[in-house]
């Protein structure tokens, strides 16, 4: 079988009904999951509701859980094991879904671990005081200008054509209207999330994450993982790790950049996406990268 690269989702694939064709297979890892957490996720993700679902909280341990079981299912119905992977590829959430499954952490301290950082995230901005748009079209030079004028900052570089901006509602309502003065004809789009995801104004976030992962054992890759922060693989040493792992937080995620790293550097011709939804697989078609999706 030929080598396949693994694409792990962030947040904005959760949905109610993301674990219905899975958990009856796989229900232990959905109880797992609860018991971890003291909370009913896998009853939240079956019947919602999908705003409760959506809080950063939720939404990051339920996608981890559905990749991490999509991740195993993929294993028994398509025969897709760890050696039949070149490496894995996550956006933002899903890095620590792909460190997961490429052997780095156990699935019981990856869900608590998702949980946190979703936890320490949605504390860090007051709620509906920030956010995220993403920015669909063709951005020239004046767009970044105007976004670091107006203090908002880049969040996430996912295709030539889709750059997401992250700031205060009030900073991000001023850029668009920049925007518009400028005459840009880029197209805005609010994303569903609860803070400005991988810009500065998470700090506090990063540093309480980083003294947590200070207090978890993390083993070694056993397959390439890219880094969102680096856009190269994670090295061999649990403190670099460590380090990325929190930097990630507060960093814009380099998406493109990671796919661009792996198609690069290693044998593959296929992808696949390990979770919930088509999401990363209509970003690599905007990349127009040279890979196909398996089956």
């Amino acid at each position: 079988m030929h080598k396949i690269l693994g694409l792990f989702p962030g947040q904005g694939s959760q949905a109610v009904g993301m674990a219905d064709d899975l958990v009856e297979k796989y229900l232990n890892f959905f109880e797992t999951a609860n018991r971890v957490l003291n909370f009913d996720l896998l009853n939240l993700m079956t019947s919602g509701p999908q705003e409760i679902l959506t809080l950063t909280k939720w939404a990051q341990p339920a996608i981890l859980t559905v990749s991490f079981v999509k991740f195993q299912d993929l294993q028994q119905t398509e025969g897709l094991q760890l050696q039949n992977y070149a490496c894995f590829v996550g956006h933002s959430l899903g890095e620590l879904s792909a460190l997961l499954c490429s052997g780095v952490l156990d699935f019981e301290t990856a869900v608590f671990l998702a949980h946190k950082r979703g936890e320490f995230m949605q504390d860090a901005v007051p709620e509906g005081k920030g956010g995220m748009i993403a920015l669909v079209g063709l951005l020239d030079k004046k767009v970044f200008e105007l976004a670091e004028e107006n203090k908002v900052y880049v969040a996430n570089f996912n295709s030539p054509e889709q750059v997401v901006f992250g700031g205060m509602w009030d900073n991000l309502n001023k850029f668009c209207e920049s925007l518009k003065i400028h005459g840009s004809t880029v197209k805005i789009v609010p994303l569903r999330v609860s803070a400005p995801f991988h810009t500065p104004l998470l700090l506090p976030a990063k540093e309480k994450f980083s003294t947590l992962l200070e207090t978890i054992a993390l083993k070694l890759p056993q397959i390439p993982v890219i880094s969102n922060v680096t856009a190269l693989p994670y090295p061999n040493d649990p403190i670099k790790i460590r380090e990325l792992l929190s930097d990630q937080i507060v960093h814009s995620v380099l998406f493109k950049d990671c796919v661009h790293y792996a198609v690069e550097n290693y044998y593959f011709e296929h992808f696949i996406e390990i979770g919930f939804g088509q999401i990363l697989t209509g970003l690599i078609k905007k990349n127009k990268f040279a890979i196909t999706a398996f089956k």
